[in-house]
């Protein structure tokens, strides 16, 4: 069977196509189908950890202005966890590497271990 249906939708601020917009500046309201989100957006994460729907999105022009006016409080507030987030990796990334290399140590004791009791 076959239906049409007819569909409001969102559409992309930036591509000429007929796809979806799933994303939304924060500043200016433009909206970005899931291809131009990649290229024209800047996405500031709400938790050091993961993301969420609380995730700040920007388009570059909005994200710029607001990296120099910085009298946007939400938006101060993402850049400070970016910031923390990026101090966070800077620091995990070397015991991240260090406790890989301990358990290689582990795995490679253990595997001998094993084969020199057989």
């Amino acid at each position: 069977m076959k239906k049409t249906i007819t569909k409001e939708i969102e559409a992309c601020d930036f591509c000429s196509g007929d796809k979806e917009a799933y994303h939304t500046c924060m500043k200016c309201g433009k909206k970005a189908c899931y291809n131009c989100n990649e290229h024209k957006f800047k996405k500031l994460k709400h938790a050091v950890n993961f993301q969420g729907s609380m995730d700040g999105t920007y388009c570059h022009n909005c994200f710029s202005e607001l990296l120099e006016s910085k009298d946007n409080e939400l938006f101060n507030a993402y850049l400070k966890l970016q910031s923390l987030i990026e101090e966070y990796n800077t620091f995990y990334s070397p015991w991240k590497t260090r406790s890989r290399r301990a358990e290689r140590d582990i795995e490679f004791i253990w595997n001998n271990r094993k084969n020199s009791t057989n």
